[in-house]
């Protein structure tokens, strides 16, 4: 049996945050995978990515078999808002 596809987007996610050097956590709770003010859940065959504090409006919705689509989406995303809160903090 395969792991779940939220353990599959997990994996992906940590593999790509290791790639970019980035020690940001990806917890698995309950029936969803939470990174920072992220969090991504499925409902039927689709993954939604929303913001804790909007969870009425997705980031992101797209097929749970998009693995590495959605692992890619998020890391990139999460690794944005690191890279402009930086910029800001330093030349804001």
């Amino acid at each position: 049996m395969s792991p779940s596809p939220l353990k599959e987007i997990q994996a992906r996610i940590e593999l790509a945050f290791t790639e970019l050097g980035c020690k940001i956590p990806v917890v698995l709770e309950n029936d969803e995978l939470i990174i920072r003010d992220l969090v991504i859940y499925e409902d039927a065959d689709e993954t939604f990515v929303v913001e804790a504090s909007k969870p009425e409006t997705p980031l992101f919705r797209l097929e749970t078999s998009a693995l590495n689509d959605i692992a890619a989406s998020v890391a990139i995303h999460v690794c944005k808002g690191v890279v402009t809160r930086a910029i800001a903090r330093n030349y804001g």
